[in-house]
């Protein structure tokens, strides 16, 4: 596996604003930008952590790092929406949170599990990650991707009873996670084949 180095920020709504809501009252992370705000304990600098391909621990930013990509994350109600971006630093899509002809809220179709919406439709907005339990296996692992067949991760196992949520996670929170890399150790090539998964699933 490649060796890379990452940072995780928080990220939040900011909380001064109107929240986007789906017809049915589902929450919807903000498209405008200065509606989505990054959250840091004062005088707490963000650790930055290093995978050297087995294992991983805090380590500094090498001076000759260079980015390889950021994504933007949030979760509620056992969804995960995301873009590829900072999403802090500039607006999602057309950055519009309303619909200024009726003020009405602008979301993708995500009203059920289906995947009926087109990517077109998903690309003007937050997308929704998608989960594929692996078969056999008692833990609940499960793959994460795109168009896979559930909206929701379940955390529990087949012999718990508790009802479904996602461990660590607050509601409505959001992260925003930057993938550094050492080109003296690793090429870009690498990290794009291992984000792929071709040296293996990546499991959620």
């Amino acid at each position: 596996m490649p060796k890379y180095y990452f940072k995780v920020e928080i990220m939040m709504a900011h909380n001064g604003v109107r929240q986007r809501t789906t017809a049915n009252g589902r929450w919807l992370p903000p498209k405008a930008l200065g509606h989505n705000i990054k959250w840091q304990q004062p005088g707490v600098s963000t650790p930055v952590f290093y995978h050297d391909g087995h294992a991983t621990g805090p380590k500094n930013l090498p001076c000759n790092a260079r980015e390889y990509k950021v994504y933007s994350i949030y979760h509620d109600q056992a969804v995960f929406w995301t873009v590829d971006y900072d999403a802090t630093r500039k607006p999602v899509a057309d950055g519009q949170d309303f619909d200024a002809a009726n003020g009405g809220d602008r979301h993708p179709n995500d009203e059920s599990d289906s995947e009926s919406s087109s990517d077109d439709e998903e690309l003007d907005d937050w997308r929704p990650l998608s989960f594929n339990p692996l078969e056999g296996n008692t833990q609940l692992i499960s793959y994460a991707g795109r168009r896979l067949q559930s909206r929701t991760l379940l955390v529990q196992r087949p012999d718990q009873t508790w009802v479904p949520q996602c461990a660590g996670w607050l509601p409505k929170r959001g992260l925003v996670v930057t993938v550094y890399y050492d080109p003296e150790e690793t090429k870009e090539e690498e990290l794009q084949s291992y984000e792929d998964g071709d040296d293996g699933p990546i499991f959620a």
